[in-house]
């Protein structure tokens, strides 16, 4: 009996590929034969753990598939030719109407998501999803079989490893540094923090940086707009920072460097980066939209409004109370222990031992 994983691409720095990663080892430890085959494989990923689908070996009803979905592929076509049994992880299709007119594949690939969800709803005896916001999403589009929520598998005892000193250093030099981690897209809206952040550093705080963290490659079109809208702005290359894509050890250096998280996403299936925050005791400020909520909790503050002057003052609110940034803090340390690594471990174990012993 194997338990093997696919995935339309597996690479680094993605958070999909890296819960994938995680639970290949998980497995191993546990002592399952497993394996991930994926459409696509990125530079790095070791061939003993990772092999392209056209070398899937074919699967006995003993066998245990568990499919992460959260884009169109061509996986999908095979599925319902499979003689074993099949777990969806489930980590939501952003939808394509954010790409239109930015990215052409991306749109097609998200609206090729959504048809291949619903195609396949009779097909998984059981459904791993993110959040209970995936979980609806599911049963909205006919899903009956059981489901269970399971966080993603994030272990955040490595966001203690040494950080980046040269960031550190550049960004610790007096401004107020807002932050946000993740991909240059158009669901994730940086174009509405930049805009908030330009009302704050224009008339309440002009010692005052924003950070974008990402990606900014994939979508080379908004990624040029953001520039052109700093350009309109007046806001210049030091007063907002796109890093481009960055090393683990830089990435720690922005979340020590920084002095508030703020994220204006209007699609999350969870958001990562939120639990990534919570271990450095950052306070956040999100925007309620999607997961974000979900994920959040209690642990910052939620807006459900994207008025700049809202925003400005709640950024100079965070900034300045202390006893506030203290009270997050504590909440956020709280928050942390409903996504423990071992108890999202036992968790998917115990779901994918349960599929195994009925096999």
């Amino acid at each position: 009996m194997r338990i093997i994983q696919a995935l339309p691409s597996l690479v680094f720095g993605d958070g999909i590929s890296n819960e994938a990663l995680q639970i290949d080892r998980l497995l191993k430890e546990a002592g399952k034969t497993t394996h991930i085959y994926a459409e696509r494989i990125g530079p790095g990923v070791d061939g003993r753990v990772a092999s392209g689908m056209d070398a899937l070996p074919k699967l006995d009803k003993e066998d245990v598939l568990l499919y992460h979905l959260s884009i169109g592929n061509g996986i999908y076509q095979r599925l319902s030719q499979l003689s074993c049994h099949l777990v969806f992880r489930y980590h939501n299709v952003t939808p394509a109407k954010y790409f239109a007119g930015y990215d052409p594949e991306a749109e097609r690939n998200c609206r090729d998501g959504l048809w291949q969800v619903r195609r396949m709803s009779g097909l998984p005896e059981l459904v791993l999803a993110d959040s209970g916001y995936n979980a609806d999403h599911l049963k909205s589009l006919g899903y009956r079989c059981p489901m269970e929520v399971l966080p993603i598998l994030v272990d955040l005892k490595d966001y203690a490893a040494e950080p980046d000193g040269r960031i550190l250093e550049r960004y610790r030099d007096g401004r107020t540094n807002f932050l946000f981690v993740g991909r240059v897209v158009p669901n994730k809206k940086q174009e509405d923090l930049i805009r908030a952040f330009y009302a704050y550093h224009k008339w309440i705080n002009p010692q005052s940086r924003l950070i974008l963290a990402g990606n900014d490659a994939r979508v080379a079109r908004y990624r040029q707009e953001l520039g052109e809208y700093c350009d309109l702005l007046g806001l210049t290359g030091e007063d907002v920072v796109f890093t481009g894509s960055v090393p683990f050890a830089e990435l720690l250096a922005y979340y020590r460097a920084a002095d508030v998280f703020l994220c204006m996403s209007e699609h999350e299936g969870f958001c990562i980066p939120l639990l990534e925050v919570m271990s450095f005791g950052l306070p956040i400020i999100a925007y309620d939209a999607a997961a974000v909520g979900e994920t959040l909790g209690d642990a910052g503050l939620l807006l459900k409004t994207k008025d700049v002057k809202t925003w400005a003052e709640a950024m100079e609110r965070v900034r300045q109370d202390e006893g506030l940034r203290a009270r997050m803090a504590r909440k956020e340390t709280e928050r942390l222990k409903d996504f423990a690594f071992e108890a999202c471990r036992d968790k998917l174990l115990d779901a994918l031992g349960r599929i195994s012993r009925e096999a």
